[in-house]
């Protein structure tokens, strides 16, 4: 019969062969034996805690089912995001959305909140629909909202019921997870975050990615992560750092440096040559005029940074429709 350690790790493997995205994030979790906790409990730094006498009573299929629920909440960011909220409704919440994309993979959960057939959960007068189409922070305010109907006290005892009190920790270093008594008045103030913490967000990006790349990519992993998966650059940062690393430069010592001539030295000054580039500004319909001013004016600013840049702007949609050339800082024909 194997240990409550031997089948945690027996699990882990197994979801490496056959479910490369949850066994990638479960392979960087840590595994530590925590008696009296009842059930299983994560940390921000991917410390994942048992009780070896739960863990005992599960199947194999349901402790896999235990892993990936657990590292779900850091894949999502869950101890983040629950800040200055109620932490009781919160990880109701969820629980919900974690144990909505488990099931859905076709695992195994022992207990917990999770939807009915029909993508709904009700408690009470309390029903919440359509669950895979929320967030998680949609769920937490429909919740927040109707809380009112039922007595905050029924939903504690229900987090109590499910001992989701103990599905995060706040502090790591003591052992003790956050809920009921101490929930309202910590919320995650103790969750510590230094150099140890691993970046669960990076970490569920090359999950995904290598579980594609394996044509095995969890079902509604995508949308979920459709924020982490596509970030969002600053384009007008990324378009300067390129003008500035593309302009030709040199040295020349009959000119010194103007900076180094203050500290009594002679070195020679950076002499940069001209630069052309050509920019096509999309005038068409599904621009509007605040996008189109920030095009105009990220233009106009790099055209006076850089009087060795000459600027080629074309207009265009289906066609090209003006074509400008500002050079030396000249700017009065674009405007």
């Amino acid at each position: 019969m194997l240990t409550p350690e031997e089948k945690i790790i027996k699990a882990k493997v197994q979801l490496n062969k056959t479910h490369p995205f949850f066994g990638y994030l479960v392979s960087y979790l840590k595994i530590k034996e925590t008696k009296g906790i009842g059930t299983a409990a994560v940390d921000s730094k991917g410390n994942f805690r048992y009780d070896p006498s739960w863990i005992e009573e599960l199947d194999d299929d349901c402790v896999k089912g235990v892993l990936c629920h657990e590292v779900m909440h850091l894949a999502l960011k869950h101890l983040e995001r629950a800040k200055d909220k109620n932490m009781v409704l919160f990880n109701i919440a969820a629980d919900l959305k974690v144990n909505e994309l488990i099931t859905k993979n076709n695992f195994k959960i022992p207990q917990g909140i999770k939807p009915d057939w029909d993508d709904s959960w009700s408690f009470g007068v309390v029903k919440i629909k359509n669950i895979s189409k929320k967030s998680t922070e949609e769920i937490y305010y429909e919740l927040l909202g109707k809380a009112k109907k039922v007595p905050m006290k029924a939903f504690v005892k229900l987090a109590e019921d499910e001992k989701l009190d103990e599905h995060i920790y706040g502090d790591s270093s003591s052992g003790k997870g956050l809920g009921n008594k101490e929930t309202e008045a910590k919320g995650l103030q103790g969750s510590s975050k230094d150099e140890d913490n691993p970046d669960w967000a990076e970490l569920a990006s090359r999950a995904y990615n290598l579980a594609k790349m394996k044509g095995e990519a969890p079902a509604g992993i995508e949308r979920l992560l459709e924020d982490l998966l596509t970030p969002k650059l600053n384009w007008k940062a990324l378009l300067r750092r390129y003008v500035t690393r593309e302009i030709p430069s040199d040295f020349t010592w009959t000119k010194p440096s103007k900076k180094s001539q203050s500290c009594g030295i002679y070195l020679p000054n950076v002499r940069r040559e001209q630069l052309d580039i050509a920019v096509a500004i999309d005038t068409s319909g599904s621009i509007d005029k605040k996008l189109l001013s920030e095009f105009v004016s990220e233009i106009i600013g790099i055209s006076k940074q850089f009087s060795q840049v000459r600027v080629r702007v074309l207009t265009c949609d289906a066609q090209i429709h003006e074509d400008y050339l500002l050079s030396n800082g000249n700017i009065a024909r674009l405007k």
